[in-house]
């Protein structure tokens, strides 16, 4: 299933099927060219992140630290601040994001 904001264009779709009583989750993520997506805390402090980046380029910011990602870079954080994901005028970002 997939869920697309409007007015970021940005696209997420849930690879992993529904179960209970099971805490990881696979994302499928797109973000257009010239977007950024900023979030001011996680929904769950602590929450796990392993983010593969499959094509483009992405800037992800965890809580000021800036990392810059080229297709098949990996980056795994923990979540307890602010994130930013951004990607540049000419080029767009598709990821896998695991959620734990």
């Amino acid at each position: 299933m997939a869920w697309c904001d409007e007015k970021t264009g940005f696209v997420r779709r849930a690879v992993s099927p529904p179960g209970s009583g099971l805490a990881a989750e696979v994302l499928e993520c797109e973000l257009k060219a010239d977007t950024c997506l900023a979030y001011d805390l996680p929904p769950v402090p602590g929450l796990e992140h392993h983010l593969v980046l499959l094509e483009g380029d992405l800037e992800v910011s965890v809580e000021g630290q800036r990392h810059n990602l080229t297709a098949g870079d990996c980056l795994r954080y923990q979540l307890f601040g602010s994130t930013e994901f951004r990607t540049g005028k000419q080029t767009f970002a598709r990821y896998i994001l695991v959620l734990i």
